[in-house]
């Protein structure tokens, strides 16, 4: 597979650009290392795959820190607000029909950080 990422304005990042996610065990493959290709002003990788479903990210590595980030390549989306309904179900042993004994709904803005 030929991955091929522009980066967002004309020049290479000071970071390494890796594919990040279970297709490259977090990083730590190897051949996960995106190449810039000052020609044609992207970042290339090849890896061998098979057919399936992946799921990856585009990561900026630091050595200094060893830690990935994906701000920079992914975007943060922290104040994307979501509302979750809790429902809690019970069924007797042997019964026939579920009950419900609760429900809570959960908005993700009260968990904000500071």
């Amino acid at each position: 597979m030929h991955f091929i990422y522009k980066p967002a304005g004309a020049q290479p990042y000071r970071k390494e650009l890796y594919l990040f996610g279970e297709i490259s065990n977090y990083g730590k493959d190897a051949m996960a290392k995106m190449v810039y290709n000052a020609e044609k002003q992207v970042y290339e990788g090849e890896m061998y795959l098979k057919q399936g479903y992946y799921d990856y990210v585009y990561g900026l590595y630091d050595p200094a820190t060893k830690r990935f980030e994906m701000d920079a390549t992914e975007g943060n989306v922290w104040e994307t607000e979501n509302t979750y309904l809790i429902l809690i179900y019970y069924r007797e042993l042997g019964g026939r029909y579920d009950q419900l004994l609760g429900l809570q709904a959960v908005n993700s803005q009260f968990a904000r950080p500071n």
